[in-house]
């Protein structure tokens, strides 16, 4: 199996998120998966009618994948969404849609959606300032 974790900064010591990604790649060795550690910012893409697959990483052309991981948090850019949707329409399983990692960077959003899902959620408040105190 051919993995792909999508992370936005080097694995290297001082980067907090470093033993996390570190983790993943002993827990694919340990499972016998291919798994590369990659910069979404990195990639350029070429979309064309013909559906080819298609994944130039600096400068080199890349196997198709059969997953992507997205370990990018509240650095998730238009373009890193971009390049994950452009994988997902070639057909590549992705962890966390975009459109689900879309819906959780704006927490309102990701509140109203709950709650149209009939799920509890605390109320929650968007309000210009100064705020209505009343309206607490």
């Amino acid at each position: 199996m051919r993995c792909w974790l999508f992370f936005n900064r080097d694995v290297a010591p001082g980067v907090p998120e470093a033993p996390e990604i570190l983790r993943f790649i002993e827990a694919a060795e340990a499972l016998d998966i291919e798994l590369h550690v990659l910069k979404p910012s990195e990639f350029d893409l070429v979309v064309d009618s013909g559906h080819a697959w298609s994944a130039i990483y600096q400068g080199r052309e890349l196997k198709k994948p059969d997953l992507i991981i997205p370990r990018c948090g509240s650095e998730t850019t238009y373009f890193t969404l971009a390049v994950m949707r452009h994988f997902e329409h070639q057909g590549v399983a992705i962890a966390n849609s975009p459109a689900a990692i879309e819906s959780v960077a704006d927490k309102l959003h990701t509140l109203q959606v709950l709650a149209g899902a009939k799920l509890p959620i605390p109320k929650t408040i968007l309000g210009k300032f100064p705020i209505d105190v009343d309206l607490v």
